[in-house]
């Protein structure tokens, strides 16, 4: 059923993202249309430096929601922007750009297609994208400790962040997971900041204590 329904809006999408662009003559003025465009192009670069310095050094825009905003908002000016602006202000590459972003729906359904394999992709991505933590550990204007989303096949990992101005940085991820234990305690010594896991099975009642540099 679900294939069913998933071929159905391929279809529908596809069949109508074609007829809204060849019979749907009103647009947004091209003031308007050159903002979304300027804003598309604008988050899409955040985002895409973001990506690459927090996959290189651990480091990004602090917040749970801030770097994924930026991705929404790329992701949502990009698909929509064929159907509501005046496509007069682009140029041909410009064109090609948001005329094959806004098939990015119908992408996204063949993928659903593939047997099994593909929910897990497209499943797990959305996940990461709208659920950026499971629950939060221990937070305060040092540190944050949250169980992250890492896949639907995939427990929660465990991942600690050091927070300082605007940005924040993976410091951390524990070999145990989000429902591995049962609470954490942070205490800031003179020296160091240390960081108490209670109720892991292996610990024999005595909490694991996972020691950082000191933040505060």
């Amino acid at each position: 059923m679900a294939i069913v329904l998933t071929i159905a809006f391929i279809i529908v999408y596809t069949y109508g993202l074609f007829r809204w662009d060849k019979h749907v003559a009103w647009r947004l003025n091209s003031k308007v249309s050159k903002t979304i465009k300027y804003a598309h192009y604008l988050t899409i670069f955040v985002a895409l430096t973001i990506a690459f310095t927090y996959f290189q050094f651990g480091v990004g825009l602090r917040g749970l929601w801030t770097t994924r905003t930026f991705v929404i908002v790329a992701l949502v000016t990009g698909v929509l922007f064929n159907f509501v602006t005046d496509k007069t202000i682009l140029n041909k590459i410009e064109k090609v750009y948001f005329k094959l972003f806004s098939f990015l729906p119908t992408v996204t359904g063949v993928i659903l297609c593939v047997p099994f394999l593909g929910v897990v992709i497209v499943f797990s991505l959305l996940g990461r994208l709208i659920e950026p933590a499971n629950k939060i550990y221990f937070e305060d204007e040092h540190l944050r400790i949250h169980s992250s989303f890492t896949g639907v096949l995939a427990p929660p990992r465990v991942d600690i962040f050091t927070k300082n101005s605007i940005f924040e940085k993976h410091i951390y991820r524990p070999d145990f997971y989000g429902n591995d234990f049962d609470s954490i305690a942070v205490r800031y010594d003179n020296d160091s900041t240390r960081i108490y896991v209670y109720g892991l099975p292996k610990e024999d009642y005595i909490p694991k204590v996972i020691c950082i540099d000191k933040q505060k």
